[in-house]
């Protein structure tokens, strides 16, 4: 029966920092805001579609 062996790396926080700082980045750089016009022009199209919630439902399920 073979046995696995796990190899034990010393912690290198600079180098755990750095990945961290590049998930945070990549993160904003993912959920950045899309420019207004496109963003109205959706809008604008999935209304004229019937892609429309009523008020009442907007805010479902968000706690305040």
């Amino acid at each position: 029966m073979a046995q696995n062996k796990i190899e034990i790396r010393p912690w290198d926080a600079a180098k755990h920092l750095e990945t961290e700082e590049d998930m945070i980045h990549l993160f904003r750089r993912s959920i950045a805001l899309k420019p207004a016009e496109g963003s109205f022009r959706q809008g604008w199209q999935e209304a004229l579609r019937g892609e429309t919630l009523p008020i009442a439902e907007l805010w479902t399920g968000i706690e305040a």
